[in-house]
């Protein structure tokens, strides 16, 4: 009789008493982790290198180094050692909780004495590793925020406003960032570095344009011709080699201001038709008008010389793409963190664990974790000056974009959360995907 009843269970798993969906959702949750993990550490690697700020380390290429360090998915430990510590002590304390808190040895399950605590200890395996997502979550917002603060200081900020090539609203998509928003700012990097050597003549700035147009024809020929992946990463670095010599350069002219302060006189076989991204500073574009928040900042780089307007939106440029690729990194762990709890979440609920109200404490104190963690991240990215000079659209409708974005992110793991304490939720999800899977075959 106990064979049968075992098969049956093992057949029909809408029955509740199958542990086979909890196997298949965490099986799918550390899919789900990995797979952002991927493309996360792929962002990070397409990201621009920053400029090198002799006098400011805080927002140069060393800075650069640690925050990516402190992105990938697994972290050095040189660069995220209180992040390692601080998870290694919480799994150590969920181990032992997991095995020695009497509440939780009492759990039972129609499976072996073994059987479950082998399924639990997965579970909050997996559960653990949707707590460092988290934990990385905050630490690499920590990191780039002291990036922005010492942006805040310098006299370029100005330049951040007039560009239109961030587009906030994409990053926090459920898709990402696309293709297409970091090739506008590869272009915009491009077209800012041609401006400078050939209508401004800057001979610190030949040689890297040089470069750029021999990568932009091999790239622009039709039909492409054929390029494996190790020639385009080579190719690509190459790229962002000229791309960071000539943000250096310009660093240095702005900050020497070695050139007179009037154009010089345009190249004769400059016709301007390389500038493929409007970023004239005259113009408040998508600001609030004349008498928006930064008229002032307008006016007073209107009054520059182009050339020096040129030099600092490369550098402009140089952050945002680097922006772009920290935010998408961020975005990926919030996806990883929300939906790995929901499916861990849901992993457990679809299974008669008895007693089940340590369980559900665990998962309403996680819940809380992430609830903690979504609001410091999203309300302190809201007040970012920096990051409000970059998106700048209505001061991006502040308080509405900030509370859709919270809620949109934590809508996932509070209907999960949900379904284990309204009656009958995880027998709904069950039905739902059994007729999804029924109308597939």
């Amino acid at each position: 009789m106990e064979f049968a009843l075992n098969q049956y269970r093992e057949m029909h798993w809408e029955s509740e008493l199958s542990l086979l969906p909890t196997c298949l959702l965490l099986l799918l949750a550390v899919r789900t982790w990995s797979t952002q993990a991927g493309s996360g550490a792929v962002l990070l690697n397409v990201a621009p290198p920053l400029p090198f700020f002799p006098d400011n380390e805080a927002i140069s290429r060393k800075q650069e180094q640690v925050i990516k360090s402190v992105g990938y998915p697994f972290p050095g430990w040189g660069s995220a050692r209180w992040l390692w510590i601080t998870w290694l002590a919480l799994a150590a304390l969920l181990t032992l909780t997991h095995l020695y808190f009497p509440p939780f040895r009492e759990i039972t399950s129609l499976e072996s004495h073994p059987a479950t605590r082998c399924i639990l200890f997965i579970a909050g395996a997996v559960a653990a590793m949707a707590i460092f997502d988290l934990m990385q979550f905050v630490f690499l917002w920590n990191e780039p925020r002291g990036l922005l603060r010492s942006l805040d200081r310098e006299r370029f900020k100005r330049s951040f406003v007039p560009i239109k090539v961030f587009k906030w609203s994409n990053l926090w998509s459920f898709s990402g960032e696309s293709f297409q928003d970091r090739r506008a700012v590869d272009a915009a990097l491009h077209d800012c570095v041609i401006e400078l050597a050939r209508k401004y003549q800057h001979p610190g700035f030949n040689g890297d344009a040089a470069g750029l147009e021999v990568l932009r024809r091999k790239y622009d020929q039709v039909p492409l011709p054929p390029v494996g992946p190790l020639e385009f990463r080579i190719d690509h670095d190459q790229f962002f080699h000229h791309i960071f010599d000539a943000a250096s350069e310009a660093v240095t002219i702005i900050s020497e201001r070695r050139f007179a302060q009037q154009d010089p006189p345009p190249s004769p076989e400059w016709n301007g038709s390389l500038v493929t991204v409007n970023c004239d500073p005259t113009v408040n574009c998508g600001g609030k008008g004349e008498g928006g928040p930064y008229a002032d900042e307008l006016e007073e780089l209107s009054r520059l010389p182009a050339w020096e307007r040129a030099a600092e939106r490369l550098i402009c440029l140089m952050y945002i793409g680097f922006i772009q690729a920290i935010v998408a990194r961020l975005h990926s762990l919030l996806i990883s963190v929300a939906f790995v709890f929901t499916l861990v979440t849901l992993a457990v609920s679809i299974y008669p664990f008895v007693p089940f109200s340590p369980l559900l404490l665990l998962g309403v104190l996680v819940l809380l974790a992430i609830t903690w963690g979504f609001f410091k991240v999203f309300s302190e990215m809201n007040s970012d000056p920096i990051l409000r000079r970059i998106v700048r659209e209505d001061d991006r409708k502040e308080q509405g974009n900030f509370y859709f974005k919270f809620g949109e992110a934590l809508a996932l793991p509070l209907l999960a959360m949900g379904s284990t304490i309204l009656p009958g939720g995880t027998g709904r999800i069950l039905s739902l995907v059994q007729a999804l899977v029924s109308h597939a075959q």
